[in-house]
């Protein structure tokens, strides 16, 4: 027996849904390591430097090096201005060998650090200039939002020592020229938990899971990320 047309039309609209949602939808597993560090230069001024590595899907490749630096200047008690710069080299697989891009930042933030109940709220709003090289060099400005919460499972009393939970997130907008990364406004969402452990008051280290949600020009990316960090500062 035939199948009448109407049914046929509306199984092929289904079948193309359902691809172009399996198209627009992929799902990553990564693993990223991330070494910060900042440097007490004067009472006011401090000098902020990260390096980050992040592996393709599947941890086949080192897919990313971030570096970044920014010199902040703290404009009260509790709150920070600064500037920086940060560069990313790309890796991506491509006809069986490694293609390589790169971009270049220029940024601008505010970071203000509240300390209660021996739990640290970090808050943090950062503007970034992008340039990214492809053919050519595109310019493009992301705002992201972030705000972080340290808090002590079992520490010493003034928690310089000890297991800490740690709570973040952080939500990337394109602000201007969005059509030169992705044509959303919406970037990036990066909700954060993580175990760690405070070696002393210079020197943290912790192991967490990120689950970023990316937009791109084909579709919407989730990465399931594994990450090790160690934070150090004098």
């Amino acid at each position: 027996m035939q199948m009448p047309k109407k049914i046929q039309i509306l199984l092929t609209i289904s079948n193309v849904v359902l691809t172009l949602s399996a198209y627009a939808q992929k799902e990553e597993n990564s693993g990223w390591i991330f070494l910060s560090h900042t440097q007490q230069i004067t009472e006011k001024i401090k000098l902020q430097t990260d390096i980050q590595g992040r592996s393709s899907d599947r941890y086949q490749y080192w897919s990313n090096l971030l570096m970044r630096g920014a010199v902040s200047y703290g404009v009260s008690e509790n709150g920070d201005a600064g500037l920086g710069y940060a560069y990313l080299g790309s890796w991506e697989d491509e006809d069986g060998g490694k293609v390589y891009s790169r971009e270049h930042r220029i940024f601008e933030q505010y970071q203000h650090q509240l300390k209660f109940n021996r739990k640290i709220l970090s808050l943090r709003g950062r503007l970034e200039q992008r340039f990214t090289k492809d053919e050519d060099i595109k310019f493009s400005q992301r705002l992201r939002a972030y705000a972080s919460m340290q808090a002590p499972l079992i520490a010493n009393k003034d928690f310089s020592r000890g297991l800490y939970l740690k709570l973040q997130d952080e939500i990337f907008f394109n602000v201007q020229h969005k059509e030169n990364v992705n044509s959303s406004f919406f970037d990036q969402h990066r909700p954060y938990l993580a175990l760690g452990y405070r070696i002393s008051e210079h020197i943290d280290v912790e192991l967490g899971y990120i689950r970023l949600t990316q937009k791109e020009y084909t579709g919407t990316v989730r990465r399931n990320i594994a990450q090790f960090m160690i934070t150090t500062s004098l």
